[in-house]
């Protein structure tokens, strides 16, 4: 079987949502009209102040982000797509906040251009309904696991634009490649983890600097924590996966061992 994974791209979602929309979707849910005025009341009366140029306007659209009830307000809308996709056959749709996966199988790839016309037309209802827009050109496609046999490449629009073919798909901090192999991950957690300790190398020498208590605890609590993110979906017992995890460890256990630099031999 062949899996593809298609990844939307939603442009300024929390600010675009219409307040009367959100409204709608609590009554729709049967939600309690006491519940219903005290988020009305929430809402209502939002202005932006600008002390610089003395200037002030009302808006009525958009989830107040910073309040505990703001990522609510927004799976009210969200919960309304997630609705529509299940009722799709061999479709699997996910959402993590405004990141949109759907994800779809079959024998052969040309299938899915045909397969994914609906669903992809159930998504721009959705957006046009609650005045959001999704954003082809950021928007990708990856199939996998990869196979030489693989010739045809489905042709996949949204709002009539071409979604592009990428080779890795990047979906909440992974980076997954075609192969699976995870390899371009930890090649991306790697550069990241010299670049953090290139900034505290300024701190530390062999003989003086930051104690190595203090390297081993930054390290501990921040950097290896980093490195081991979703450490149960790309771990694999492979020579390659050790190798570039040592690769990554290598530059952060040294500033911590603080080891004199190796002289050459004059011999």
């Amino acid at each position: 079987m062949i899996t593809l994974a298609l990844s939307l791209d939603i442009s300024n979602a929390f600010n675009s949502i219409i307040w009367e929309d959100l409204i709608n979707c609590l009554e729709e849910d049967g939600i309690s009209v006491y519940l219903i005025d005290v988020i009305k009341d929430f809402l209502s009366n939002r202005r932006i102040y600008d002390d610089i140029n003395n200037t002030e306007f009302n808006y009525s659209k958009g989830v107040p982000q910073g309040s505990c009830l703001g990522p609510v307000l927004w799976l009210l809308i969200a919960d309304r797509l997630l609705r529509q996709m299940d009722e799709q056959e061999n479709i699997m749709c996910t959402m993590f906040a405004d990141d949109i996966l759907i994800m779809s199988s079959g024998m052969v790839s040309y299938k899915f251009t045909e397969s994914l016309v609906t669903p992809i037309k159930v998504v721009e209802s959705w957006a046009n309904k609650y005045k959001l827009k999704i954003n082809p050109t950021n928007s990708k496609f990856i199939m996998f696991p990869y196979k030489k046999d693989i010739t045809h490449v489905p042709r996949l629009k949204m709002n009539d634009i071409v979604i592009k073919q990428s080779r890795t798909l990047k979906y909440l901090g992974l980076l997954f490649d075609e192969r699976l192999t995870c390899r371009p991950h930890l090649e991306g957690v790697r550069e990241k983890v010299n670049y953090l300790q290139n900034k505290l190398y300024r701190f530390s020498r062999a003989t003086w600097g930051v104690k190595p208590q203090v390297f081993k605890e930054i390290y501990k609590m921040a950097i290896e924590k980093y490195i081991l993110y979703g450490v149960e979906i790309w771990f694999n017992k492979t020579v390659k996966i050790s190798q570039k995890l040592i690769q990554i460890q290598r530059v952060a256990l040294a500033q911590i061992a603080k080891p004199y630099p190796r002289r050459p031999s004059r011999f």
